[in-house]
């Protein structure tokens, strides 16, 4: 056997025999794929949203398959949006454009698609630009990455802005990986700004169904076109059970005794907002142990009433009009909260702490109602 494998023929054989079989795998590869998106030629997808998704070209060849696909996506007041992208989809177990790179790696297929066309029957041509590489592995590793820049796409009766956004998944049965940053995100109706988030950055890291990571930070968020503050984000948790969790928050009775075990740990903020007048946070943690899991929430009245008193609009009413109306507006804002028995409220602002464990949930601040917000 060793003098067998030994002669120079054999493994000129053997790798002969493998690049004859990649080749048929990459073959059959096209073959299967192309067997699946036929129907869609004739037959389009109908998707949970009313849209319409169509194979509009199909070609391929040994090693690669080219597909357009269409979207037609009806908005209501007899608009429809139409999308047409180009797919150019390599076969494994040895993509081309793979090869092309030096990326000797097993994969399933590659997937390079790029934007073709995005029109909206009454604006006509939107000058959006999308791309997107690809890659999924045999044993179901997804890899991704996406940009695209999207000047005001319509989402029913609002509109999403997107500018310089970046997007990298890498994704496993058991294990997620999401990196996004973005120069602007911005969410608008009739063309006027509601929300604006610009200097963007998020991380989720997830390993199985116990172990969270949350990482990410907004230089700025305006709010209908006035400054607000940062966003900052960074939050840990281990030894959890997220789908306990998830039961918990929707009410099932019970959940939390299995959603906290005695050795997770919980730390950090899920969501903090900071400016020149103060700071709100909402903040959790949970030492490993038979302790709770603490859960603090402030919301600075500063903070809110400096940003609604910016308001242009109200700015131009005079500063004793926009006093006025900022602390109306608190108080509105204020006033369920109050009701709901969590909140307390002082010249600072709102707050609430809570402790959360097998027994439920409980308040830890002094048990009294505020009727009135002073």
């Amino acid at each position: 056997m060793l003098a067998w494998l030994g002669k120079a023929n054999t493994w000129a054989w053997i790798a002969g025999s493998l690049v004859f079989l990649a080749v048929g795998i990459a073959g059959l590869t096209g073959v299967l794929l192309r067997h699946e998106l036929a129907p869609l030629q004739s037959t389009p997808l109908v998707l949970d949203n009313g849209a319409h998704l169509q194979v509009e070209a199909l070609h391929g060849g040994w090693f690669s398959t080219q597909v357009t696909l269409r979207m037609e996506w009806p908005l209501g007041n007899q608009r429809q949006l139409v999308l047409r992208l180009a797919n150019d989809i390599g076969h494994g177990p040895f993509p081309l454009d793979r090869l092309a790179r030096f990326d000797l790696r097993p994969a399933a297929l590659t997937d390079r698609l790029s934007l073709l066309e995005l029109r909206e029957s009454r604006r006509g041509q939107l000058p959006a630009s999308f791309s997107s590489d690809l890659r999924l592995s045999y044993f179901g590793h997804l890899q991704a990455q996406v940009q695209a820049d999207l000047p005001e796409l319509p989402l029913g009766v609002w509109q999403l802005s997107a500018s310089a956004l970046q997007l990298q998944v890498d994704a496993a049965s058991n294990a997620l990986d999401l990196q996004l940053a973005a120069n602007q995100l911005a969410l608008l109706q009739g063309g006027a700004p509601l929300l604006r988030l610009s200097g963007v950055t998020q991380q989720v890291q997830l390993a199985g169904d116990t172990a969270l990571a949350l990482q990410g930070s907004v230089n700025e968020l305006a709010l209908w076109d006035q400054p607000v503050g940062q966003l900052g984000q960074q939050l840990s948790a281990q030894g959890v059970s997220l789908a306990a969790v998830a039961q918990a928050l929707a009410g099932e009775p019970n959940a939390w005794a299995s959603a906290l075990p005695a050795e997770s740990q919980v730390e950090g903020k899920l969501l903090s907002v900071v400016n020149a007048d103060g700071s709100s946070a909402l903040q959790l943690d949970k030492a490993p142990g038979a302790g709770p899991l603490k859960v603090q929430a402030n919301l600075s009245r500063p903070m809110f009433m400096a940003a609604i008193e910016r308001n242009s609009a109200l700015q131009q009413q005079g500063q004793a009009i926009a006093q006025q109306q900022s602390q109306q507006l608190f108080a509105m804002v204020s006033q369920p909260l109050l009701q709901s028995g969590l909140f307390v409220v002082d010249e600072q602002g709102l707050s609430m702490a809570l402790e959360i464990d097998a027994g439920g949930v409980r308040s830890t601040l002094p048990s009294r109602f505020v009727s009135q917000v002073p």
